[in-house]
C-alpha cells in the first residue's frame, strides 16, 4: 500500500520540521550563549534565528548542521559580521567558491573561533 500525501500536507509537514528547527536553535543560544540570549527580547529570539537561517541560505547554507554553524558565527562575530570591513576575511571564506559549501562553513568556523581567541587574550 502506498501511502500519498497532498502538497498542502507536505507544507504542513515542512513548516513542523522548520519550526522545530527554529526552537532547537533558541534553546542552543540558551545553553552555550546564555548572556546573548539574555539581550534578545524574549519576542525577539524567534525572530533572531529566522534571520540566521534567512542570512545562512543567502550563502548557501540549509542543512540543519551548517545553519547551526551559521548561527554560532553569528553570535562569535556579530549579526552583521558579513558586510562589516574588519570582516572581510570572513566574507572572504564564505564566498570562495573553490571549496564546497561545507568546507567554506567549517573553515569560517575555525576562523571565527581563532579570532575569538585571540580577542579574548588582547
Amino acid at each position: 500500500m502506498t501511502i500519498q500525501l497532498t502538497q498542502t500536507q507536505i507544507e504542513a509537514f515542512d513548516q513542523i520540521a522548520q519550526q522545530r528547527v527554529l526552537n532547537d536553535m533558541c534553546a542552543h543560544i540558551k545553553t552555550f550563549f546564555p548572556s546573548h540570549y539574555a539581550d534578545l527580547a524574549p519576542d525577539n529570539h524567534l525572530r533572531f534565528c529566522k534571520d540566521v537561517v534567512k542570512k545562512a541560505a543567502s550563502f548557501g547554507y540549509e542543512t540543519e548542521r551548517n545553519i547551526f554553524m551559521f548561527l554560532n558565527i553569528m553570535i562569535m562575530l556579530g549579526e552583521d559580521f558579513d558586510t562589516k570591513p574588519e570582516f572581510q576575511w570572513a566574507r572572504d571564506i564564505l564566498t570562495d567558491p573553490i571549496p564546497e559549501p561545507e568546507y567554506n562553513i567549517e573553515a569560517l568556523a575555525d576562523a571565527a573561533l581563532k579570532w575569538t581567541q585571540q580577542r579574548a587574550k588582547g
